[in-house]
C-alpha cells in the first residue's frame, strides 16, 4: 500500500520496485538521478552469494538475518559512504508474519547538503536471500512521513514462491 500520489518504477532488471512521490527523484548536473524521497523494495544476496553453513555458522534464522542485515548495511554505507548507522537502532521486526530486521542510516547527503535518514528493514526468504526495503527522507521530512513508511511495510505482502535468479 503506498499513497496514490506516489509512483511506482520497476527496476530495470526485474528485481525490485522504487516508489516515488512528485519530487522525489532529482536530477544531477552530471545527468544522473538521485532520490531523496522514497522507497526502494528489492532482493538481496547476502556475503556476495556465498550461502552455507560456513558463512552463517549456526544456520539459526535470526542469527542469519542479523548477519544478512549487517551485511546489508556495509554494503548500502560503502556505497553512500555519507551514510553510517545510527547506534543502537537496530531492532527485530516481523514482515508479512515472518521475522525481519530494521536498521537507521543517516548522513549528509552530497545531493540536498541537510540531513539523510534511511530505514532499512530486511526479511529473509527461503533460499537465505533477503528482501530489503528502503524508506528514504530528508531528516526534517522524516517524522512526517513515518506513518507513510510505516503504512507501507506493514502492508507489504511477501510472495516467497516467486522466481528470481
Amino acid at each position: 500500500d503506498y499513497p496514490e500520489n506516489w509512483r511506482p518504477h520497476e527496476d530495470a532488471r526485474g528485481h525490485g520496485v522504487t516508489i516515488v512521490p512528485d519530487g522525489g527523484v532529482v536530477q544531477l548536473s552530471n545527468g544522473q538521478q538521485s532520490l531523496v524521497y522514497g522507497v526502494v523494495v528489492s532482493h538481496y544476496v547476502p556475503f556476495e552469494g556465498q550461502i552455507g553453513p560456513d558463512v552463517f555458522g549456526s544456520g539459526q534464522t535470526d542469527t542469519h538475518l542479523d548477519d544478512a542485515t549487517d551485511d546489508l548495511v556495509r554494503e548500502l554505507t560503502s556505497g553512500n559512504p555519507h551514510l553510517r548507522l545510527v547506534p543502537n537502532s537496530k531492532r527485530r521486526q516481523t514482515i508479512d508474519g515472518a521475522p525481519a530486521m530494521s536498521a537507521v542510516l543517516a548522513g549528509r547527503s552530497p545531493v540536498t547538503g541537510e540531513e539523510e535518514r534511511v530505514t532499512v528493514f530486511t526479511r529473509e526468504l527461503p533460499d537465505h536471500h533477503v528482501l530489503y526495503s528502503l524508506f528514504i527522507a530528508p531528516g526534517r521530512d522524516y517524522a512526517a512521513l513515518s506513518r507513510t513508511f510505516q503504512r507501507m511495510i506493514t502492508s507489504l505482502d511477501v510472495n516467497e514462491r516467486a522466481a528470481h535468479n
